[in-house]
């Protein structure tokens, strides 16, 4: 696995933190000045894990979302 590094300048940038379990998987949401902006449990499925990643995209538009 390749891994690429983008570099922005003057961006709003949220922090995403994830604890993936077998059957339940938790997440945080941060902005860049450490404030709670979003956290939610999940199953740990790919369709649900995908749902949540889109929905903090979604309402958090504009924003470059960093795990």
């Amino acid at each position: 696995m390749q891994e690429t590094m983008i570099q922005t300048i003057n961006a709003d940038k949220l922090f995403i933190g994830m604890d993936l379990h077998k059957n339940t998987s938790t997440f945080v949401v941060k902005d860049k000045e450490g404030k709670l902006v979003n956290s939610a449990k999940v199953l740990t499925d790919k369709n649900d894990v995908t749902r949540y990643i889109n929905s903090v995209k979604r309402n958090n538009s504009g924003k470059e979302l960093i795990d």
